[in-house]
């Protein structure tokens, strides 16, 4: 009959509760392209965002209907009305 035999005790790390909150260390940079690209686009642009009382919904509509029309063009896009 086969036996197995305990050779090693594996046992996890222990945290202690008294030591305080955990700190992570600052992010640095390692000179990524994309990663930088992403900052500068946040820093330079200055959307200035504005609401109005009533939308143009004309501008919706041709807006939303570009997506539709972008959508159906998808060569796996299976519409609910075929």
């Amino acid at each position: 009959m086969l036996t197995l035999k305990q050779k090693t005790k594996l046992s996890l790390p222990s945290v202690s509760l008294f030591s305080g909150p955990m700190r992570f260390s600052p992010v640095v940079s390692d000179g990524d392209e994309l990663l930088s690209d992403l900052d500068s686009q946040f820093t330079t642009q200055d959307d200035q965002w504005t609401l109005t009382e009533r939308p143009d919904t004309a501008e919706l509509e041709h807006f939303w209907d570009a997506v539709v029309a972008d959508v159906r063009k998808d060569p796996d896009w299976i519409s609910i009305d075929e």
